[in-house]
């Protein structure tokens, strides 16, 4: 979070430190704890210490939770910590919608800083598998840690099986490799936030939905972002509008924030602007994405 503040104002920020080898969080209470290798280790293997037990317990992390209140917390989280470009409106009933899902298989083009996937790895199976897509000259490289692969690998249980592409979606290599990871496996969530560019958009929807399974659910991102209002290249309004009009085999529906504007925000201002709508369009049977 703190690279993704540094880069968007132009800022030279001090990384955190933490007293200990390793650093535990809850994945949606706050707080954080220090911890030892050791301790990490024995956590791991499943046989976690009675202090650390003792330390997560007063943090409230070993308490049960109603689902509404876990979606709230992993919005907060990723807020919080995990940059997600994200109106928290329309993220808090697209967590919701996920979490109802369970998806067992995930793509997503387009990772950026990890704040969406990093929502989506707790609310993927625990044995599910996920393709994340990111070029390797982003927008936002200059804003993640080096070793932000290896983080994301941690988002989600040890069970669950993350994969980084750091390639172009459109590339006919990158279609290969999700092809051979998916092993013939029909993807349950495809999430499309890649290249906002009309031709970009449109590619990454005509090449990986053939992979979508007939109850699966499409999700294209940034549905209010058009030239008009954003500038030339902000074009993902346009398509949404062409394929929500003209499928025929799924459903569609819309999540925008009624109260956000439709203009591009000024990023020059305090690190806590409003964020503006900036919506999900999805296609998928209707009692996934209108529940």
């Amino acid at each position: 979070m703190l690279g993704f503040i540094a880069h968007i104002h132009g800022l030279e920020l001090a990384a955190p430190s933490f007293g200990a080898a390793k650093v535990l969080f809850h994945s949606w209470r706050p707080g954080f704890i220090d911890a030892s290798e050791a301790e990490v280790s024995a956590l791991e293997a499943g046989s976690p210490s009675t202090e650390l037990l003792e330390r997560m317990r007063d943090l409230g992390w070993l308490d049960e939770a109603p689902p509404d209140k876990v979606a709230d917390g992993l919005v907060q989280r990723t807020i919080d910590r995990f940059p997600a470009i994200q109106n928290p409106v329309e993220l808090r009933a697209f967590v919701g919608l996920v979490a109802r899902m369970r998806p067992r298989v995930v793509v997503e083009i387009g990772t950026a800083a990890g704040g969406l996937l990093y929502c989506v790895s707790q609310l993927t199976a625990k044995d599910g598998l996920i393709i994340a897509i990111d070029a390797p000259d982003s927008p936002f490289d200059a804003c993640k840690p080096n070793d932000d692969d290896a983080l994301f690998a941690r988002f989600g249980p040890a069970t669950q099986t993350l994969h980084m592409i750091r390639d172009r979606s459109g590339h006919h290599g990158t279609l290969v490799d999700v092809e051979r990871l998916l092993d013939g496996r029909l993807v349950d969530l495809l999430i499309i936030d890649g290249d906002h560019s009309y031709a970009g958009a449109r590619s990454d929807y005509e090449l990986y939905r053939r992979f979508v399974g007939p109850e699966g659910v499409i999700a294209f991102h940034d549905i209010c972002m058009r030239p008009q209002t954003w500038g030339r290249g902000h074009d993902v309004g346009l398509l949404w509008d062409e394929v929500a009009a003209g499928v025929e085999s799924r459903e569609s529906r819309e999540i925008i924030d009624p109260e956000g504007s439709r203009t591009k925000p000024d990023f020059s201002t305090p690190v806590n602007f409003d964020m503006p709508a900036l919506g999900f369009g999805l296609l998928g049977p209707a009692a996934s994405i209108c529940a």
